[in-house]
């Protein structure tokens, strides 16, 4: 009898636990669907969209969300004027425009005017902006 209930008690766990790993599979997976890496003419196309209407993203050459936010657009947010290093000791550093922008931590995109801190999702930076992604 006590075998039984261990056999029991044990497919329950089981499968409690594949039910777990399962949905936070799906919830990783669908979180990262917004953050496909751009193709780079679909990266140039809303690259220019974004410098056309001023967007910025301020960050720093170490913060590694900095440089996953970069690694969506392909390096064109670099060449669109897009991005601001706040830091000294990276390319360009502007900390004077950062501080006063009031820029506390990276990323931090600047959007019609509104500061967004974190990484935001390649679908959110375009409703946010009103800057189409290229399918």
């Amino acid at each position: 009898m006590a075998n039984k209930n261990n056999k029991k008690l044990i497919i329950s766990i089981a499968i409690i636990i594949g039910i777990v790993i399962l949905f936070t599979a799906i919830y990783f997976g669908l979180r990262s669907l917004g953050n496909a890496i751009l193709d780079p003419a679909s990266a140039d196309s809303l690259a220019k969209c974004l410098s056309e209407k001023n967007v910025k993203m301020y960050g720093a050459y170490w913060c590694p969300h900095c440089s996953n936010q970069k690694n969506l657009f392909g390096g064109e947010l670099e060449k669109s004027g897009i991005y601001v290093e706040c830091a000294e000791g990276g390319e360009n550093p502007q900390p004077n425009l950062c501080y006063e922008k009031g820029i506390d931590g990276y990323p931090t995109w600047e959007i019609n005017g509104k500061l967004y801190s974190g990484e935001l999702s390649l679908s959110k930076i375009s409703s946010l902006s009103g800057c189409e992604v290229a399918k």
